[in-house]
């Protein structure tokens, strides 16, 4: 497995990341300081990094030159996040590969995009699929249904439901997003039931979606975006 070593304080971000490249059969090491961060370099087999730019315990350039030093990293890419990408300094990045520089905070379609350039992936169809406490409503005939929508990625949902539908079922839903004054019609098909409750896991249904409608891709879309984003305190 190729790993991403991530360089950052807030322990938030790190898992923030994990939850975004797990999805394409990476892992991750997170470490909160530069220190952590040179002896994971020398100890541990990394194959990029994105690391703050405002390290905790040691100047930019100093963190540069140790690793240059202590490390044989010149062939892994190295990607700064930075409050002011225009004024980041690359001058001072010798002894390491600073591949780019990207405004801190980043997004998730900014970070996926990061992955493809610089540590692209074989299986690109993957989805990603956040939490997120959505309410909705499915049709059935003239009636519209209340449920709950707990997890959403680009191609589905699961919906928690005490009685959830037959796998194979067509389902016409209608999701209510805060930003979004008419509710998102959406169809899809029921791919998988969890009739009992498993520990935490409550009962209900995997819906993924047929296409989207252009329009209604974007919008929820972009609504994921923004909610997988604000994890960073955005």
């Amino acid at each position: 497995m190729r790993r991403i070593l991530v360089i950052d304080s807030a322990n938030i971000f790190i898992q923030y990341v994990e939850l975004v490249v797990s999805r394409y059969g990476y892992g991750t090491k997170g470490v909160s300081s530069a220190r952590e961060a040179l002896e994971a370099l020398v100890h541990e087999e990394v194959d990029l990094v994105i690391a703050q730019e405002n390290l905790p315990d040691m100047t930019w350039s100093d963190f540069c030159r140790r690793a240059g030093t202590d490390s044989d990293c010149s062939g892994v890419p190295v990607v700064v996040l930075s409050s002011d990408p225009g004024s980041f300094d690359l001058q001072g990045c010798e002894g390491i590969n600073v591949a780019g520089v990207r405004t801190r905070p980043i997004s998730m379609r900014d970070l996926i995009a990061v992955i493809q350039k610089y540590l692209p992936y074989k299986n690109k169809r993957r989805q990603i699929r956040a939490p997120l406490a959505m309410k909705a409503m499915i049709r059935k005939g003239e009636e519209l249904v209340p449920c709950q929508v707990l997890n959403l990625s680009e191609g589905g949902m699961f919906i928690m439901k005490k009685d959830p539908l037959p796998m194979g079922t067509d389902v016409h839903l209608l999701l209510s997003l805060q930003e979004v004054e008419t509710p998102l019609e959406v169809t899809g098909k029921v791919v998988y039931v969890v009739e009992k409750a498993r520990g935490k896991h409550p009962p209900g249904m995997g819906v993924q979606f047929n296409e989207l409608k252009p329009g209604t891709r974007e919008k929820l879309f972009q609504h994921l975006d923004d909610h997988v984003s604000s994890i960073l305190g955005r």
